[in-house]
C-alpha cells in the first residue's frame, strides 16, 4: 500500500533505557478514519510507546511518519498533524475546558475568527457542551476515552479547519 495512504507507520520503534528495553520492534501502520488502542499491564510500554508517537520522547531504534513526514527528521511539521493528551496532562488547573481548546486552537494555527465556531464543534463532537466554564481538575471525573477525544487534534481537525 502507498505511504501517503497512511496517517502513522511506526517501523521498528524500540526504546531502552539502559538496560532495559521499554519497547521493542513495534510496528504500526494507521489509516485515516482507524483507531488504535494500546493494551497491556502495566509496564508493557503504552506510555512508552505514545510518548514517542507524540514526538515527546526520541526512540532509541525505528522511524516514525506522522502523515507521510518523518518525526524525527521533520518534528515541527509531523508535529502540525498531531494531538495527544496523555491520562495525566500538563495542564494548568486553573484554566477552564474553553481556556483550553482555545489554547490548542492557537497551537493549531486556527484564525481568530474561527475559534469559537470550531470550539462549538469540537465540544459538541467530544460531549463536553455542559462544561466549558468548568476547570479541569473538575474533568478528573471523565474516563480516559473523553480525556483523549478533548484533545485528539486528528479527530477534531477538520472541525478547526472550518
Amino acid at each position: 500500500m502507498n505511504e501517503s495512504t497512511f496517517t502513522l507507520i511506526a517501523h521498528d520503534l524500540s526504546r531502552q533505557f539502559g538496560q532495559y528495553a521499554a519497547v521493542q520492534g513495534i510496528e504500526i501502520e494507521l489509516k485515516q478514519g482507524e483507531v488504535l488502542g494500546l493494551l497491556g499491564p502495566n509496564g508493557a510500554g503504552k506510555s512508552t510507546t505514545m510518548q514517542m508517537l507524540s514526538g515527546n520522547l526520541a526512540p532509541t531504534r525505528g522511524s516514525i511518519q506522522i502523515c507521510g513526514i518523518d518525526l524525527l527528521d521533520h518534528p515541527e511539521a509531523a508535529k502540525q498533524n498531531i494531538g495527544y493528551l496523555p491520562e495525566i496532562p500538563p495542564l494548568y488547573k486553573e484554566l477552564t475546558v474553553d481556556e483550553y481548546l482555545q489554547f490548542v486552537a492557537k497551537l493549531h494555527r486556527v484564525e481568530s475568527s474561527k475559534i469559537l465556531g470550531a470550539l462549538a464543534r469540537v465540544k459538541d463532537r467530544c460531549g463536553l457542551n455542559q462544561v466549558g466554564k468548568t476547570y479541569w481538575n473538575f474533568i478528573k471525573r471523565f474516563s480516559a476515552a473523553s480525556w483523549y477525544r478533548s484533545g485528539n487534534h486528528s479527530s477534531t481537525q477538520s472541525d478547526y479547519s472550518r
